[in-house]
């Protein structure tokens, strides 16, 4: 089963548990047309880099990948909401040479950094599944092990 936040995508299992690291990976495509061809759009929250959508070169669907206010670890448990604010808006992610992030296999890679315990105690408290409380995640192309990291975010 998937993190929830990828519930507006099609995901495919990869891999869990890399190097040690409780972590799991998910190929990603478009929930409407299958499309793996995908562009990053940066989502915005007031100032502050909270989300990253993926939009579909072959059907131009455009669907959220996470959002930092909703996902995650502090989101899932409101602590981001208490420290961001403002409107959302969102412009397409760039590279630093100034052309798009795009890819035509894009990976959700989520890394759990707190006691697996631990996730347990607070999943059950809230009444969230134990795999929405990632502390890490990251976009990356190619590998989900080894290849280039598009896009991340800390939700702990």
């Amino acid at each position: 089963m998937p993190p929830r936040c990828l519930e507006a995508v099609k995901s495919v299992t990869v891999q869990s548990d890399q190097s040690g690291v409780p972590s799991s990976a998910f190929q990603i495509f478009c929930k409407s047309c299958g499309g793996s061809a995908l562009r990053l759009v940066e989502v915005f929250t007031g100032e502050s880099t909270t989300g990253i959508d993926v939009q579909c070169e072959a059907c131009g669907h455009k669907a959220n990948l996470f959002d930092g206010m909703r996902h995650g670890y502090d989101g899932e448990l409101g602590h981001t909401a208490m420290f961001v604010e403002g409107e959302k808006t969102s412009a397409p992610a760039m590279w630093f040479d100034d052309t798009p992030k795009r890819h035509d296999r894009i990976y959700a890679v989520f890394t759990y950094n707190n006691a697996p315990e631990e996730n347990e105690a607070t999943a059950k408290e809230r009444g969230i599944a134990v795999i929405d409380l990632f502390d890490w995640f990251s976009v990356v192309e190619d590998n989900p092990k080894n290849g280039e990291t598009m896009w991340d975010y800390e939700c702990a």
